[in-house]
């Protein structure tokens, strides 16, 4: 025991959480000392990751403090690239300093986002009347994008061994939009079996991060819905105008019947309605979504269909 708070003393040393003293660089004798700990205790261990990684963080926690101006949402990149630059940094000052199985990088990175996410939902909730919803959406997707970074960098061998917060793993995808990507070699067998009119399955996105920061934004989309609210009242007037103006379509012999224009155009801007709102969630806001959906297709069909009938 004596050997492992001599270990954390050591440390303390080198990379002091207090004080103004600079953190010293990696050593043979930090290097020796964690292949040490690795056989005593995993508590030594798990407190010299924990002190390395806050250390290594303190500096994005005074940089993006919740009144400076780069924490807002419309800096959002600059988060993303300190932290590119900081992974970067470790590699090459101490990334020979721990073992390679501590994944120290991996965990820097991870820390991180906890820390950003925890950071930016105080943010919003501070300022949620200045979020607008193309200031949310460029939000969401440079952070959805960070999250598929780390994806590419990283296994995620971290999130779920119990020093630091699991992740969970995103659900199954309902999006019935996604297009499959079946291998050639599955789609031959199909067409031999004859099932190539079957539903096929959307192949869901395997990225064990997903979420771990854009999860904050989730309580805010309720400006997309909002926004959407708008932009379909705006088309339905739009509609109602265009029908008023070109009058009833001329009917097609060869269909059958008259299709109006219009009713296409509404249901593919609900496709891409969908399809952009299950990026975003699949929980509450997609049920918003719906709700809108329904508001809109009682409106079409009183304004245009309706009241359009012959008499």
């Amino acid at each position: 025991m004596e050997l492992g708070q001599q270990i954390l003393a050591d440390f303390e040393e080198a990379f002091p959480s207090q004080g103004t003293k600079r953190p010293g660089g990696p050593s043979n004798v930090l290097r020796d000392a964690c292949l040490v700990a690795n056989i005593l205790d995993p508590k030594i261990k798990q407190e010299i990751i924990k002190k390395f990684i806050k250390q290594h963080l303190s500096e994005y926690l005074v940089l993006f403090q919740e009144n400076q101006d780069v924490a807002w949402l419309d800096k959002i990149d600059r988060r993303y690239a300190w932290v590119k630059r900081q992974l970067v940094d470790y590699e090459e000052k101490y990334g020979r300093m721990f073992p390679r199985e501590w994944y120290m990088t991996e965990r820097i990175a991870v820390e991180f986002c906890h820390v950003t996410r925890a950071e930016l939902a105080k943010i919003m909730r501070a300022r949620a009347k200045e979020i607008e919803v193309k200031l949310l959406l460029f939000a969401i997707q440079r952070t959805t994008n960070f999250e598929g970074f780390l994806a590419k960098r990283f296994s995620g061998c971290t999130l779920t061994d119990g020093t630091l917060k699991k992740l969970e793993s995103p659900p199954p995808s309902t999006n019935p939009f996604l297009e499959d990507e079946s291998a050639p070699e599955m789609e031959e067998l199909a067409i031999e079996k004859g099932e190539l009119d079957q539903p096929k399955k959307p192949k869901v996105p395997d990225n064990p991060f997903h979420g771990i920061v854009s999860k904050c934004f989730e309580p805010h989309l309720y400006v997309y819905i909002e926004s959407q609210d708008k932009n379909l009242g705006e088309l339905i007037d739009r509609f109602v105008a265009d029908f008023k103006a070109q009058g009833p379509p001329k009917p097609n012999t060869d269909e059958g019947g008259a299709v109006l224009p219009s009713c296409a155009d509404l249901f593919v801007y609900y496709k891409k309605c969908m399809v952009q709102c299950s990026q975003l969630s699949t929980g509450e806001p997609m049920i918003a979504l719906t709700t809108i959906f329904q508001k809109y297709l009682r409106e079409y069909a009183w304004k245009i269909l309706s009241g359009n009938l012959p008499k």
